[in-house]
């Protein structure tokens, strides 16, 4: 009943006549025919796609007696000669669908199904057909599908190493009753809905099966479907001789998100269990611990049955943070550091201040702040780091720690690095040498910043100086706002000057690091 029922809506075309007709025992085809002109174009039923077939004029002679106009002239086999058995069912498409009172069994057999308009529908079946040789027609039809290969290619793949149209049918029931006479269908079915659904489809290759076996590929591919470790099965999988079958339940589990590992706050099976998501996430362990990191720990759920308070607010922190897009870079939050790779994954998580580089044998401050982190966090700490120099000596070519002496420039760059911020090609290294004395100038000329009009001044901004007759940098201090600036001037680090105050009225230029 519920193929007919298939067949009936595939044929409702406004204003045309539509007939099915059986191929050889194999497939049903559509034959939508023009009324206006009589042309004619075979359609296949299930997919929709035209084929290279023409209809013949015997498909299309039993209409030519018919007027369709009166469905009261539309012979209805009666007559003994008469080798079909025609039956009438007038009314609306969709009033005769929705009819309780219409046995389809009866009509199981019809080979020909038209619908006129909404005038109603005629079923034309082969008298010859006694109705009791279901089985037998099956088992034919069983036959002439396993004469023809079944095709397994699709969109430039081959999935014949975990398709086969015979297993899917057989061991599937429902697929069964839907395709059992159209592998097209059925192949079709399976690229759409059967690999979503986890369906096994071959004997030697089940797709749940080798997700679960397989821990480096649930890492790998994390949220993504089943149809990633399918593809990667045919492409890779078969030849690294992975298991594919009989593993009903997952083989380790999934304890890091981003490069964080997070065993020691949270454990997998005893999470679904508590929380009672066991039936959601018990073959998804990726989709557990991240709702775990996004749902549980906001909500201060228990991951694992024994962990200390102190890790768990660590890491309660941390993911408040890592389902974020950071990338390349430091991140400081809530004291805990975090380094973001390229692609996003945290390969550090420290509660020690980093460097942002190393130089043999020269100081380099710790960062206050990751370059990830907001421009006012950055300035903040660009200019707090700055202000510890205050009463450091000045000394020329030097970029020490506070206390110990610094220039101008030398004291932008520790600034700089507090903040995250590298000011490569100016380094202490580079500063040391007596003919890089002035690295203001490397800072402005060479370091990659946003170079600004003075008139848009701004806390947090370099100010570059001149002297009175040259056109050349002498000086460079950070401007703190209010007309103030910090800098190293002899005969040591100050802010008691205004930013245009004498001993340096000259400005040569601003520059912004933190855009």
């Amino acid at each position: 009943m519920k193929n007919i029922r298939k067949l009936l809506l595939s044929c409702v075309v406004a204003g045309a006549c539509v007939a099915l007709f059986s191929s050889g025992g194999k497939k049903l085809k559509a034959a939508e025919i023009d009324c206006a002109t009589g042309t004619d174009v075979v359609t296949d039923v299930v997919t929709g796609t035209a084929t290279d077939e023409d209809t013949t004029d015997s498909d299309i002679e039993v209409f030519s007696d018919i007027d369709f106009g009166n469905m009261e002239n539309i012979p209805t086999g009666d007559d003994e000669s008469d080798e079909d058995d025609i039956a009438i069912i007038e009314g609306s498409v969709k009033n005769i669908m929705d009819d309780p009172s219409i046995d389809w069994s009866e009509y199981k057999g019809a080979d020909i199904i038209i619908n006129i308009k909404d005038k109603g529908i005629v079923l034309i079946t082969d008298g010859s057909d006694d109705g009791d040789d279901d089985d037998a027609s099956d088992d034919d039809a069983d036959d002439d599908f396993e004469a023809d290969p079944d095709n397994t290619f699709y969109d430039g793949m081959d999935y014949g190493d975990v398709y086969d149209y015979k297993y899917y049918i057989e061991h599937n029931p429902d697929i069964k009753e839907a395709f059992w006479y159209d592998p097209e269908g059925a192949f079709l079915q399976f690229l759409l809905y059967g690999i979503k659904e986890g369906r096994q489809a071959k004997e030697s290759f089940g797709v749940q099966d080798f997700k679960n076996a397989n821990l480096d590929l649930r890492y790998k591919f994390g949220a993504e479907g089943l149809e990633a470790y399918l593809k990667y099965y045919i492409v890779y999988g078969q030849y690294e001789e992975r298991d594919a079958t009989d593993c009903p339940e997952l083989v380790g589990r999934i304890v890091k998100y981003k490069g964080v590992d997070y065993s020691s706050v949270y454990d997998f099976d005893y999470y679904i269990k508590h929380g009672k998501l066991a039936k959601k996430y018990k073959l998804d362990d990726y989709g557990a611990l991240l709702h775990f990191i996004k749902t549980g720990m906001p909500k201060k759920l228990a991951g694992k049955e024994k962990c200390t308070d102190e890790e768990y607010e660590k890491y309660q922190k941390v993911s408040e943070v890592i389902i974020k897009d950071y990338k390349n870079g430091w991140l400081l939050h809530k004291g805990e550091w975090l380094h973001f790779t390229k692609d996003g994954d945290v390969d550090k998580l420290q509660e020690e201040a980093p460097t942002l580089t190393v130089i043999p044998g020269f100081f380099v401050t710790k960062m206050r702040t990751g370059n990830l982190n907001t421009r006012e966090e950055r300035i903040e700490a660009m200019i707090q780091c700055a202000l510890d120099y205050i009463g450091t000596p000045y000394r020329i070519c030097t970029s020490r720690e506070p206390g110990v002496g610094c220039d101008c420039s030398g004291l932008v760059m520790q600034a700089l690095y507090a903040a995250g911020f590298d000011p490569y090609p100016a380094t202490p290294d580079h500063h040391a040498r007596p003919e890089n004395e002035y690295d203001s100038r490397t800072l402005f000329h060479q370091t990659p910043m946003l170079h600004v009009d003075f008139s848009q001044l701004k806390r947090g901004d370099l100010v570059y100086y001149r002297s009175e007759r040259g056109n050349i940098i002498i000086h460079v201090a950070i401007y703190l706002g209010n007309g103030k600036v910090v800098e190293a001037w002899p005969p040591y680090v100050t802010d008691s000057y205004g930013v245009t105050a004498p001993p340096h009225p000259y400005v040569y230029g601003v520059t912004r690091p933190f855009p």
